[in-house]
């Protein structure tokens, strides 16, 4: 008899201790992190390798300013050519330089003012390099001026093997 109450007693304990919190873990999964502004666009260098998708449009010149936080949030202003002499955007990459390999989805939404002036860096774009696994969709640039050495580009400096850029346009100089 003490069988049937121990075997009565544990099932309730594994629907509730392992089928239900499996069952909520899998209807809650994580989803890709949601960027909403130029300093959200800007840590994406901090997780390469993650998935991101644009939730609204961006312009460089109204939100002209970010914070580094890789530089103890250190203000970095100027990213806009018309609010005076800089250097503009730091293409999103590693700190040793390494290449995006997540996914970037742009939600159908324009990134504006994209401004990098740069002539002695190689690979200058929104983007330094896409790498192999790295996906680029959905995503609109309008009115960029990005110069550069070489691997200059408006979504990205360089494409490399096996990623792709899918369904984006970039427009300006």
């Amino acid at each position: 008899m003490s069988k049937k109450y121990i075997l009565l007693l544990l099932t309730p304990s594994l629907i509730v201790g392992f089928f239900i919190p499996w069952m909520l873990g899998n209807l809650y999964a994580e989803g890709p992190e949601e960027i909403s502004s130029i300093e959200g666009l800007y840590a994406i260098k901090d997780s390469l390798g993650g998935e991101f998708i644009l939730t609204k449009d961006l312009n460089f010149c109204e939100e002209a300013s970010y914070d580094d936080p890789s530089e103890g949030d250190v203000l970095m202003s100027n990213l806009c050519k018309a609010e005076g002499e800089t250097d503009g955007w730091d293409s999103i990459q590693g700190a040793g330089g390494e290449c995006f390999t997540g996914v970037f989805d742009g939600g159908g939404y324009t990134i504006t003012g994209l401004f990098i002036d740069r002539d002695a860096v190689n690979g200058v774009g929104l983007f330094k390099c896409v790498d192999e696994g790295g996906e680029i969709k959905n995503t609109n640039l309008a009115d960029v001026d990005v110069t550069g050495g070489n691997y200059v580009g408006g979504l990205t400096g360089s494409l490399v093997k096996d990623s792709v850029i899918s369904n984006s346009f970039s427009s300006g100089e």
